[in-house]
């Protein structure tokens, strides 16, 4: 079991292989409790926001698809406005 030496500033240090497997990096939060048994430092979840940034990077632009799906949508009322122009000036020439 590691142990680590309190310093003047009441600051302690986490040995590296405890923060690599906790996934502990320069500016992480931790929450410290204390009770009977002595102090307790669990890892703060980080921000949702934060974390879910890039998270579909590399993946399917859902821009480039919604704009695809527009065009074809506007490709298909430009369609049917021309076959609606045509029926109407048969109607009206007979």
């Amino acid at each position: 079991m590691p142990v680590s030496k309190v310093s003047t500033k009441g600051q302690i240090v986490i040995p590296a292989e405890l923060r690599a497997r906790l996934g502990l990096r320069p500016g992480a939060l931790v929450r410290i409790e204390a009770d009977d048994a002595g102090l307790r430092l669990t890892k703060e979840t980080d921000d949702p926001i934060a974390a879910a940034r890039g998270l579909c990077e590399g993946g399917p632009s859902l821009t480039t698809a919604l704009t695809k799906s527009r065009r074809e949508e506007l490709r298909g009322e430009e369609g049917r406005r021309a076959r609606s122009r045509r029926s109407r000036g048969a109607r009206v020439s007979r």
